[in-house]
């Protein structure tokens, strides 16, 4: 495959030729970097844009660890008044300065700032929405663990949060926090900024899916039943409020650490380190001359992790809000699922030899919707809907006019959302038996229909070892999230270790899930919950990785030498769940209808997509006035050919599609 595009001439012999997610021709050299070749065409796909949008009038704030404003590649953009923390009311840090102390660091939000919005200016890096405003909220703790963020540190992200309704969109690549932890006034003031940011239609939040998929085991390719972080664990980042985002490389395959879970809602690039990107004024920043992987110091080229990938969708919403300054926050939340793209199509088989891609059944599925290409929906518990595609969201939101259960042209917005509750009714505890693969199971039941957006479930648990559990969620369709997965037992150790583990022993905690986008939820929601101890796991035998306490350490430098990893054995526990929740999120189900079609209609031929065939043919059989919507075509050539075929309020109309 060759990339049909080529660089604008302005950016050619400029640093953006080594920018591959911009434009991936399968690179292998970037700066001083040789690095394994890309897979030609897996890049952001915004090329095209950038005639017609490039995100003007569109704020994006970098809630980070400080942005240089003052940099060649960001001062045209960065609006510094805005960015000043003193309007929290706090006695808070200004935005950073190149003559700030060197120890107090901005190296990471300028890294992020270049990505989203770096000037095109014939020089140096250009970032995706190059004509965006950058503003900066900076806190110095962002990022760190959970136990070493104190009180005043705390209140900093709370205000900086509180904040960010003033601005189009949100770029959080930071957390997470130890595993379940929950940040009550947080996630009430990012909820209040998708209700009233943007003139209520919402500050669009976007947010890392987390880097510690391996953190847990340093034998994790050896090792494989130790489960590392998922981004169910977080409250950040499995808010519904917010797009969670994974990485991936420049093959399209999910990079080692990234975070898998139900809430990913897409990816876009981190790799193993070669995204380049805006670095630090001189020899600050990632790139110091010591150590110089571009010989300009006021760049690099080894940024990664989802932190890089967040900022790449930051880009692309500011992309898509310069099209279609009505849309609600659901509704870009929306556009970027049907819009996303299957990468990594052969990621069908659990037993990978990519070890550190087992921790999930990873395979592609199709759920249960039916107003995409005729069908459901790819997902995927590594890639949310698969890799962001910058062309096909900005033309699926420029022609963006009905959306399933609202009126026309009305935004999916806070106020308008709809939710369904279900709870579990258990008059006592239910016990979870100990090293049973089967579990428990239990049903919700949903009478009436919903257009789902996301899921939240609530789960009220007792148990003595959380390692040993799965949990996972079937909707009536049969698609199937896997809501938590063994989550890992971690003790902190040194300023080494992360503590993003989980030592309790009672948890009452919302987890969430995407994947049941655009299913309307009639019927039976099964619950199964199983214990997966000791001699149950038949990769691990029931030992997991615990890394070794201070005190050991010690005692191990003390006896001559370092101690060896240490195991810990799956205990006996029998746990018990004490209550259940179910909330389903989106618009009510009418019967005027959308349907959407997108370029990827015309490839399905996978024989585990059960709307293969039914797919070619769409039927109205309800009466009423229902649309089918090519949203794209073409988009090699960056034309809108977006087409609306309106199927007419006579029963049983048919249109069959032909590509």
């Amino acid at each position: 495959m060759t990339n049909k595009f080529s660089l604008p001439d302005d950016l050619q012999n400029t640093l953006a030729e080594d920018q591959w997610w911009l434009l991936n021709n399968g690179q292998q050299k970037i700066g001083s970097q040789t690095i394994e070749p890309g897979t030609a065409g897996i890049d952001l796909n915004v090329l095209p844009l950038w005639p017609q949008y490039a995100g003007e009038g569109i704020t994006v704030s970098v809630l980070d660890d400080g942005v240089d404003g003052q940099h060649e590649d960001l001062r045209d953009n960065f609006d510094r008044t805005r960015s000043l923390p003193d309007n929290l009311g706090g006695p808070f840090p200004a935005p950073s300065d190149p003559e700030e102390d060197p120890e107090d660091s901005d190296d990471h939000g300028t890294a992020v700032a270049g990505i989203i919005a770096g000037s095109r200016n014939n020089t140096g890096t250009v970032g995706v929405a190059y004509q965006a405003t950058i503003v900066a909220y900076k806190n110095q703790s962002i990022g760190q663990d959970s136990g070493q963020i104190d009180a005043a540190d705390k209140a900093i992200i709370l205000a900086s949060l509180q904040a960010q309704q003033r601005f189009d969109v949100s770029n959080n690549s930071w957390g997470p926090n130890l595993a379940f932890t929950q940040n009550t006034q947080e996630i009430a003031a990012i909820r209040n900024g998708v209700t009233n940011g943007r003139n209520r239609l919402g500050t669009i939040f976007v947010w890392s899916g987390g880097n510690e998929r391996e953190n847990f085991n340093p034998n994790l390719n050896n090792n494989p039943g130790q489960r590392g972080r998922n981004v169910n664990l977080g409250d950040y980042e499995n808010s519904r409020n917010v797009i969670a985002v994974a990485a991936i490389d420049n093959q399209g395959i999910v990079a080692p650490y990234s975070n898998p879970g139900a809430p990913l809602l897409v990816s876009a690039f981190g790799d193993r380190g070669s995204i380049a990107t805006v670095d630090r004024t001189d020899n600050d920043g990632y790139n110091p001359r010591e150590n110089q992987n571009f010989q300009d110091t006021n760049y690099t080229n080894n940024f990664n992790g989802t932190s890089s990938a967040a900022p790449m969708v930051s880009g692309i919403v500011a992309l898509m809000l310069q099209a279609n300054p009505r849309l609600g926050y659901r509704d870009v939340q929306e556009i970027l699922a049907y819009s996303a793209r299957k990468n990594d199509p052969d990621n069908q088989d659990v037993n990978s030899q990519v070890i550190n891609r087992t921790i999930f059944k990873d395979i592609w599925d199709f759920n249960g919707a039916k107003n995409w290409n005729g069908g459901g929906l790819h997902v995927n518990h590594d890639y949310g809907f698969g890799l962001v595609d910058g062309t096909a969201a900005v033309r699926l939101a420029e022609t963006w006019q009905l959306r399933s259960g609202l009126n026309q042209n009305e935004a999916a917005t806070a106020t308008n959302e709809r939710v369904q509750i279900a709870n579990l009714t258990l008059p006592t505890p239910l016990e979870i038996p100990n090293n049973n693969p089967v579990g428990i199971t239990r049903s919700f039941r949903i009478d009436r229909p919903t257009n789902i957006d996301k899921i939240e479930l609530n789960l009220d648990i007792d148990h003595g070892q959380f390692q040993d559990l799965t949990v996972t969620l079937t909707s009536p369709d049969g698609t199937e999230s896997v809501i938590l997965d063994r989550v890992p037992y971690f003790t902190e150790v040194g300023e080494e270790q992360a503590d993003f583990g989980f030592k309790g022993t009672t948890i009452n905690y919302t987890f969430s899930s995407a994947r049941h986008w655009g299913e309307s939820g009639v019927g039976n929601w099964t619950l199964n919950i199983t214990d997966n101890s000791a001699t149950n796991d038949p990769i691990n035998n029931g030992n997991l990785y615990t890394p070794p306490q201070e005190d050991e350490e010690e005692e191990a430098e003390e006896n001559g030498g370092a101690d060896e990893d240490t195991v810990r054995t799956s205990g006996n526990n029998t746990g018990r769940l004490k209550g259940a929740t179910l909330r389903l999120y989106g618009d009510d189900e009418i019967e005027n209808n959308t349907y959407i079609y997108t370029n990827e209609f015309a490839s399905f031929n996978d024989d585990r997509d059960p709307n293969a065939v039914a797919r070619q043919t769409l039927t109205d059989t309800n009466g009423d006035n229902d649309a089918a919507t090519h949203h794209y075509g073409r988009i090699e050539d960056g034309r809108n050919i977006g087409r609306r075929i309106d199927l007419g309020s006579d029963d049983d109309q048919v249109l069959r599609i032909r590509w």
